[in-house]
């Protein structure tokens, strides 16, 4: 530094005192590099100048899982992905479009919404980017039907199908009993079962 002599400024946190005219260096945030600063001005620092801070590019972009398996016509979403230091816009490479119904968040980075079509699971890479540079993730994202799991005597059944169950299938029993497969709020769900069988 300097030497301070004449008109002084004092010093304010980390910023030290400076004469008028001079500059007062400080660190910049977390996620930049170069120095932050205050100007001497009438024996007053300035405000915090950070022209001089420069972005750290950004690394080490994760999802929790790399694979999402959706249900179709709910309501769903992806985790937001971690990473070191800062970015400022996120967007999916290629040409390959979301599945519809889904949409890429540019601020977190997370894909929501609710999905209208079956898909085969399709491959995206998501990128996350700052001035300084840019960072990629690649996730596999598939839309399935809903189904109600194997439950009793009823099979694994989608979402909209009845089944009927048959009590002649035990044995020597009589009637039936009869279940629907309908879209809950995240998959498939049973609907209470009806009739009954009566034994022989």
């Amino acid at each position: 530094y300097c030497r301070v002599e004449g008109a002084v400024c004092p010093g304010i946190g980390e910023y030290p005192p400076v004469a008028e005219g001079q500059i007062s260096p400080g660190e910049c945030g977390a996620g930049f590099h170069g120095y932050s600063y205050r100007t001497c001005n009438g024996t007053v620092l300035s405000e915090v100048k950070t022209d001089t801070c420069v972005y750290n590019p950004p690394s080490n972009i994760t999802y929790a899982v790399s694979n999402f398996v959706f249900v179709r016509n709910t309501e769903v979403a992806t985790d937001r992905p971690s990473y070191v230091n800062i970015i400022t816009e996120f967007y999916v490479a290629g040409d390959t479009p979301l599945p519809e119904g889904l949409a890429l968040n540019n601020v977190t980075g997370e894909i929501s919404g609710t999905p209208v079509n079956v898909t085969d699971s399709t491959v995206y890479t998501i990128v996350g980017k700052n001035p300084s540079g840019a960072v990629s993730a690649q996730i596999a994202i598939s839309v399935q039907v809903g189904t109600c799991v194997a439950e009793e005597v009823f099979p694994k059944t989608e979402v909209g199908n009845e089944v009927v169950y048959q009590c002649s299938d035990q044995g020597y029993y009589i009637g039936s009993k009869k279940r629907t497969c309908y879209l809950g709020e995240s998959n498939g769900v049973w609907t209470k079962t009806s009739g009954f069988c009566m034994s022989i």
